[in-house]
């Protein structure tokens, strides 16, 4: 597995779209597209987007997290996906200290 794969890093969610979120990279002009079919293989539900603020789970029991725009959340690079030509990325939300 190439270096930084693996490792959870901190970013802003930024985008949301009907099949797709994007997290803003630090330091560089770069966005991640997370698509909602790979935050369905990770999380155990279909997404369908709310709006474009946010990706919802459709099986609210199965505890998937929802993620909202503006939120903060963590990005992993799990594998390449040599048939799509990208990276697998996984995300998580930030637990938040309320």
């Amino acid at each position: 597995m190439p270096e930084g794969l693996g490792r959870w890093i901190v970013y802003p969610l930024v985008g949301v779209r009907p099949t797709r979120v994007y997290v803003a990279l630090d330091g560089c002009a770069v966005d991640l597209k997370v698509y909602s079919l790979d935050l369905a293989r990770t999380h155990g539900t279909a997404y369908r987007d709310d709006r474009q603020v946010a990706m919802l789970p459709a099986a609210t029991t199965a505890g998937a997290p929802a993620f909202v725009m503006g939120d903060l959340v963590e990005a992993q690079a799990r594998a390449w996906d040599a048939e799509r030509a990208r990276f697998v990325i996984d995300l998580r939300p930030v637990p938040r200290k309320d």
